[in-house]
């Protein structure tokens, strides 16, 4: 690359040159890593309505006994819907995680590729 390339006028250029998988990998953990964190605040906004519809039932809920008024609450329909909107975005968490763990494998047999060509090389 020589100075009167575009890269140089413009250092936020993206790099043109083909990378390795070790960049590509990189690259696509940061994606991950951002999905996960978004996949994290879903998950937690939902049990957050999961706990307010919840809530919400237990306080109507005056009439029956104290001793099978938890299990009354949860037959709720909005108590339901909102259960099944909080397991749905756990599982979003938990695969978003899943994808970041198979990418650091993925990342670190792509570290472990380049000490072996270098060390051909």
């Amino acid at each position: 690359m020589t100075r009167s390339s575009p890269q140089w006028a413009n250092p936020h250029m993206p790099n043109t040159v083909d990378t390795g998988p070790y960049e590509k990998i990189l690259a696509t953990m940061k994606t991950a890593r951002l999905n996960y964190a978004r996949a994290c605040n879903v998950a937690a906004d939902e049990e957050n309505g999961y706990l307010r519809a919840f809530h919400l039932a237990w306080l109507a809920a005056d009439h029956v006994a104290a001793t099978v008024r938890s299990k009354h609450c949860d037959n709720q329909s909005d108590v339901v819907e909102a259960r099944c909107r909080q397991n749905t975005a756990k599982a979003r968490e938990k695969a978003a995680k899943a994808k970041c763990e198979e990418l650091v494998n993925r990342l670190m047999a792509s570290m472990s590729w380049q000490r072996t060509i270098k060390a051909e090389t």
